[in-house]
């Protein structure tokens, strides 16, 4: 956004809501206030903002801070490079009726995912005990998102209801369930802040895992959120101690999975939905996948019907880092 020169008047009234903002967040830390005030600014004025240069919380070091200033840090933890999650987590999908979801047509969208992930990349595993609070102002949403304009109020309440209803979906031998995705996604139009929390009962699944695959930032370049949901589910076949880079995933599951219908002709389902996802991953990602479909528990058959895919799935090289989750 440019910064456009301003009237009289208008500059009256934006230095006149800046204090206004500096008034609400007295006893805040300065640059969370500049951020804040950014936005708001923004979003109320339509014109580009300057912040004052404070130095970013990011810059602290967790063993150089100490009471209050160790607080001030953690609000604003960076994002990490790779993210771990539980191999137990099966998908991701969205709250609906019992018809919709015997259906598999509920579906999240990529950007109410991209939230999602947003959280889970700044999850700590090996060293926290649970989830922090992320407040963030509505322009530097936009810039998580990767979208090219401003949301408008309407626009952002929208896509916060539709993370509100984001599940993940927890499968194992003993076990399944569907767990709220958020414990609240809050936006104070005010002050321009947004906070969004995961939720605790997620606490098995994000920290202190044994077995877990890890995702690449690179998972934010998808522009489908069928591209996401399969790349989540191809990790778990790469990065893992004596596992081969290959696995067969039933037909069916896959189906569900990509929220296609169930049923519908190979032919189509490969066309509509595994194809470009996979197309996607390929090009934007660290993964090179192909696959075979299998018919009758063989590969050799070109006829017949499919009952499941074998991905081989590689990692492109890329930096070693020594802890799966450095930055």
């Amino acid at each position: 956004m440019k910064e456009a020169p301003l009237s009289d008047f208008v500059a009256a009234r934006r230095a006149r809501r800046a204090r206004e903002v500096d008034q609400e967040l007295a006893g805040q830390p300065r640059w969370y206030v500049e951020q804040v005030k950014r936005g708001i600014l923004e979003l109320e004025f339509g014109t580009a903002y300057k912040p004052a240069k404070v130095a970013p919380v990011a810059d602290f070091k967790r063993s150089d801070t100490s009471g209050d200033d160790f607080k001030t840090a953690k609000l604003k933890k960076p994002a990490l490079r790779t993210a771990v999650i539980s191999n137990s987590v099966q998908s991701i999908r969205l709250k609906g009726s019992r018809l919709k979801l015997k259906l598999g047509l509920q579906f999240c969208s990529v950007n109410a995912i991209r939230v999602v992930l947003a959280l889970v990349f700044r999850v700590y595993a090996m060293e926290d005990s649970k989830f922090e609070m992320l407040r963030i102002t509505a322009s530097d949403l936009n810039r998580v998102l990767n979208i090219g304009y401003r949301m408008t109020r309407a626009q952002i309440e929208s896509l916060l209801a539709e993370v509100a209803g984001v599940v993940f979906t927890v499968r194992s031998d003993d076990r399944f369930a569907a767990i709220p995705a958020l414990a609240i996604a809050e936006f104070k139009p005010g002050i321009g802040i947004i906070r969004l929390r995961l939720n605790p009962e997620l606490r098995n699944y994000f920290l202190n895992l044994s077995d877990y695959r890890t995702l690449n930032r690179k998972v934010f370049r998808l522009r489908s959120a069928r591209g996401v949901l399969l790349y989540m589910r191809l990790r778990r076949f790469v990065g893992r101690r004596y596992q081969k880079p290959t696995g067969a995933i039933p037909v069916k599951d896959l189906c569900q999975e990509l929220r296609s219908p169930q049923g519908q002709p190979w032919s189509d389902f490969r066309k509509d939905a595994l194809d470009p996802a996979l197309a996607d991953i390929n090009k934007r990602t660290e993964l090179s996948v192909t696959y075979q479909p299998i018919r009758g528990g063989r590969l050799d058959r070109k006829r017949g019907e499919v009952d499941a895919v074998l991905f081989n799935v590689r990692e492109r090289k890329q930096l070693k880092l020594k802890n799966p989750q450095q930055g």
